[in-house]
């Protein structure tokens, strides 16, 4: 047979990227920032490996780490160890488990390790730190700071870290109150009722079916506002059960007011509910 052989490569194999972006979501990281926005090519690799899913409900990218995924990562590692030279039994040789880490990796840690800690000072004096402008080589460096204040101890009980990309292409790394909105709570709060979500709009309260049909409030995309509009049927209907009285509140005409006024979710007295719209995200009741 002539000519050069043909150079196989094995597409079973994660390069390094895919690797380090499995760990990362492994270790928590959805992917749901505008930093992640250049993984998300990785990301959907990933995904048609079954190694995570990826989801876009709400207009919202999200990852999250599936079983085979987290037994690619252990495959993963018994290989890269399987490769490691032995070295005989009783030459004197310390075993793997024990062997000292490379100079290279202590030093990156301890560097990590000092940026996280000015980090958190900063972020104990003012709750924002914004980096004005980063390159990609900034902005992945402080990635990687924020994940290992994460992993590492470094954010206190009852905090958490953020960070995004503001309109002005700067990053801004927060250090906020609770645990983060995609976190599953371990068990339901004790004592707290549960109110079902419809999965219709059919036969709902009047003032939920005014939003419904005015085109200028509740300006988001479509998928989201009709979620808005559950949770609202839901809590509206919840609250007549309890023998309060749910009303609409008018809004101004003007379409930025209009805007403005889509912000709140619902105000509550001790004899009613008032709705004047209802944001994105969640709903807010006290």
């Amino acid at each position: 047979m002539s000519g050069n052989p043909r150079k196989v490569i094995d597409r079973a194999r994660l390069n390094e990227r895919q690797l380090s972006l499995l760990k990362r979501v492994a270790e928590g990281d959805d992917l749901s920032g505008d930093e992640s926005l250049g993984d998300r090519a990785s990301a959907y690799a990933l995904s048609n490996r079954g190694l995570i899913k990826t989801s876009k409900r709400g207009g919202v990218f999200t990852a999250a780490i599936t079983g085979p995924g987290r037994a690619r990562i252990a495959s993963e590692q018994a290989a890269a160890e399987a490769q490691q030279p032995r070295r005989s039994v009783g030459s004197g040789a310390p075993s793997a488990s024990k062997r000292r880490a490379p100079d290279a990796t202590v030093e990156i840690a301890n560097a990590r390790a000092a940026q996280a800690k000015e980090l958190m000072a900063k972020l104990s004096v003012q709750s924002t730190f914004r980096v004005v402008q980063p390159t990609e080589d900034e902005l992945a460096t402080w990635r990687k700071v924020v994940d290992f204040a994460k992993r590492n101890g470094f954010v206190p009980e009852g905090k958490r870290l953020e960070k995004n990309i503001t309109s002005r292409k700067d990053l801004a790394i927060m250090l906020l109150d609770g645990a983060h909105p995609n976190t599953k709570p371990a068990t339901p709060s004790a004592g707290m009722p549960t109110v079902r979500v419809p999965e219709t709009l059919r036969a709902c309260h009047p003032v939920v079916a005014k939003l419904r049909d005015d085109e200028r409030r509740l300006l988001m995309p479509k998928l989201q506002r009709r979620r808005c509009l559950l949770i609202l049927q839901a809590v509206a209907a919840e609250a007549q059960r309890r023998g309060h009285r749910v009303k609409d509140e008018p809004v101004a005409t003007d379409r930025r007011a209009c805007t403005t006024a889509t912000a709140s979710a619902l105000v509550t007295a001790p004899s009613e509910w008032r709705s004047t719209g209802m944001g994105s995200r969640c709903v807010s009741l006290r």
